[in-house]
Formats: structure tokens, sequence, C-alpha cells
């Protein structure tokens, strides 16, 4: 997966946006890949701060996403040592990014309503002049 993610020119990549139906997630913290399984978000500040995201599911759309700026998650390696990383931005947003797939939540469910109807209409198919 961490192949995929850097020949996709990501930060992050959850199983489930290739078809595996696992609860993992790879991300890049200070130039190193990592490999987190079965993660769980343990603590996040209070101080949150929004910026503009881009997903590798829906390519050309970037909308405002307000996230923690700072987490603790926890989980284990693909060798099933425990693992937990505390997280400053902006590897704490791509790793609540990446959980929010795990959890079939993607970043135009945590947008403001204009946002989300802007990305919606960029993703539906436009019509083809001359075609009826």
């Amino acid at each position: 997966m961490t192949t995929l993610m850097h020949e996709a020119q990501g930060v992050g990549l959850a199983a489930t946006q290739v078809g595996v139906l696992r609860r993992l997630f790879v991300f890049v913290d200070e130039g190193e890949d990592h490999v987190l399984v079965n993660p769980v978000l343990t603590k996040r500040s209070k101080e949150t701060s929004t910026d503009e995201e881009g997903c590798l599911s829906i390519q050309g759309v970037l909308v405002p996403v307000e996230r923690s700026l700072e987490v603790t998650i926890e989980g284990a390696d693909v060798s099933g040592e425990p693992q937990r990383f505390e997280l400053v931005e902006p590897t704490a947003r791509i790793a609540q990014h990446e959980l929010d797939h795990l959890d079939g939540v993607l970043i135009i469910d945590r947008t403001d309503e204009e946002s989300r109807r802007n990305a919606l209409a960029k993703l539906r198919p436009q019509p083809v002049l001359g075609a009826r």
C-alpha cells in the first residue's frame, strides 16, 4: 500500500480506498512510511484548524475541513507490535483523514454545505457539446 500511496503522490492511504476490507492505513511522517493496523484515536486537542483537503478517492476536489491540531493514535504494526503516535499538524490531519476513510467518512462529509455542493457539481458528468 505504501507503494500505491507514493505512486499516487499521496501522503496517506486507507485500506478501504483500494478495496481491502481491513482497518489499516499507511501514512508518511517526517519522510518515514508507517503502517497502522486497527488504529484508534485516543486523544485529540481542543485546538483545531480549517484547511483545504484533497483525497485520492475524489481527485480534483479540494474542500475546507476542520481538524484537531494534535492527536494521539494507537494501533499495531503489521507484525502485531503495539504502536503509538503523537502527531501534530500536518500529520495529525493526515491521520484523521485516513481514520475517516476507515469509518466510511469522506472530506465532503466534513465540509460546509456550499463547499460540498460545489465539490459534487465538479464530480458530476458534464454534458458534451452537441450530445443529445
